[in-house]
C-alpha cells in the first residue's frame, strides 16, 4: 500500500495519470492538481484505494475511473471529491462492488 499526496509544485501531475495499485491510498489537496490529456486523470481500477479530491482532476476523457467493467474490483473505493473532477466524464464507476461517491459542499 503506498500513499500519494498530490499538493505542491514537486507533486502537481501535468500530463500524467496516477494509476493506483491495489490498496494505494490518493489524496489531492486544495492546492493539487492532476492534468492529463491522454488516457484518465486517476485510474484505480484494482480496488480495496481509499481517494479524496479537495483540489483539481482534469482529464479529456474521464477525471477518476473506478473499477473495470471487466473483473470485479478486489474491494470497493470511496471517493470523497471536495474540490473539482472533470473531463467529457467527470467520474465513472464501473464494476466495483460497494465503491461509493461522496460530494462535499465545494464539490
Amino acid at each position: 500500500m503506498t500513499t500519494y499526496v498530490i499538493g505542491d509544485p514537486t507533486t502537481d501531475l501535468t500530463d500524467k495519470s496516477q494509476t493506483l495499485a491495489q490498496g494505494d491510498v490518493l489524496l489531492v489537496t486544495s492546492t493539487g492538481w492532476i492534468v492529463n490529456n491522454q488516457g484518465d486523470g486517476v485510474d484505480a481500477a484494482a480496488g480495496a484505494n481509499a481517494i479524496t479530491i479537495d483540489g483539481s482532476v482534469y482529464n479529456s476523457s474521464a477525471g477518476v475511473v473506478i473499477g473495470n467493467g471487466g473483473t470485479a474490483a478486489a474491494a470497493p473505493t470511496p471517493l470523497v471529491v471536495n474540490g473539482q473532477v472533470e473531463g467529457e466524464t467527470g467520474v465513472i464507476v464501473s464494476n466495483a462492488p460497494g465503491s461509493s461517491v461522496t460530494v462535499g459542499s465545494q464539490g
